[in-house]
């Protein structure tokens, strides 16, 4: 594969009709999840608009290249992280193992993912390190779509990415970094 290497994939609602959901394994190596909703009625009647075109997709412009991405990908790995913040990481990856919402709960991977994701974010931010906000900023779009739910969380409608949040809550965060 070519450096660097990025896979963009979409999923479907689970109770889509001929549609599946993925086993936990699978949602495991995806390193961020999230919804974008639909758009706002302005958005969509743009969408119209520039679809009306017989190939839209010939629009779409170079914006960047493998080298750049490569070159912020490196700058980002080399953000500082506090050993108190990686410690909130642990403490929020390893929480949901055993919060009583959570029937199975993520992996180490999802910490790597957590701590790449946030440093990214500080970069992304100008800073040379992380903060505890940035952790919690990503939480749920890294966490979220690993976790199992108990039966009783499914039951009374409960949502991983609110269970999350109740995690985050739970934790002490660090201060004075």
């Amino acid at each position: 594969m070519p450096e660097p290497f990025y896979m963009v994939a979409t999923q479907n609602p689970h109770n889509f009709v001929g549609t599946f959901p993925l086993p936990e394994a699978e949602l495991d190596r995806f390193g961020l999840s999230f919804s974008i909703g639909y758009p706002s009625i302005e958005h969509e009647k743009t969408i119209l608009e520039r679809n009306e075109a017989a190939k839209p997709v010939l629009a779409v412009r170079t914006v960047t290249d493998a080298e750049t991405i490569g070159a912020i990908r490196n700058l980002a790995a080399s953000i500082h992280i506090s050993d108190p913040v990686r410690q909130y990481i642990m403490e929020l990856v390893r929480s949901t193992r055993t919060a009583a919402e959570i029937k199975l709960g993520a992996s180490p991977r999802a910490g790597i993912y957590l701590q790449r994701a946030a440093k990214a974010r500080a970069l992304y931010e100008g800073r040379s390190f992380v903060l505890p906000e940035d952790v919690e900023a990503l939480a749920k779009p890294v966490l979220a779509h690993r976790l199992v739910l108990a039966s009783q969380s499914r039951m009374t409608g409960k949502q991983a990415g609110a269970v999350v949040a109740e995690l985050l809550s739970r934790i002490h965060k660090p201060t004075g970094l």
